[in-house]
């Protein structure tokens, strides 16, 4: 019986010091989501910036690829809207 209340107690502490993490991480990642869906569906056209990349720019590590959708190039970082490889 002691050795369930301490394993118990043991679990309730680390959900304790963890949880708040896990969950900041989560919430983290929705915040990430909504923000991507308000850009493709919010932003008008016009407002968007047009960035033409070479093998030349990857080669001279002019763009570096943080994420999938993100990137930093010349020193300033963008979110992918769109992407038309050609």
């Amino acid at each position: 019986m002691k050795k369930t209340v301490a394993i118990f107690l043991i679990l309730i502490f680390t959900i304790n010091l963890f949880g708040g993490v896990l969950l900041y991480f989560i919430q983290k990642s929705e915040i990430q989501k909504e923000f991507r869906q308000y850009l493709k569906h919010s932003i008008n056209e016009k407002s968007l910036t047009l960035i033409k990349i070479t093998e030349s720019d990857k080669s001279k590590h002019l763009i570096h690829f943080t994420k999938n959708d993100e990137f930093r190039y010349k020193g300033s970082m963008y979110d992918i809207v769109k992407k038309k490889v050609i």
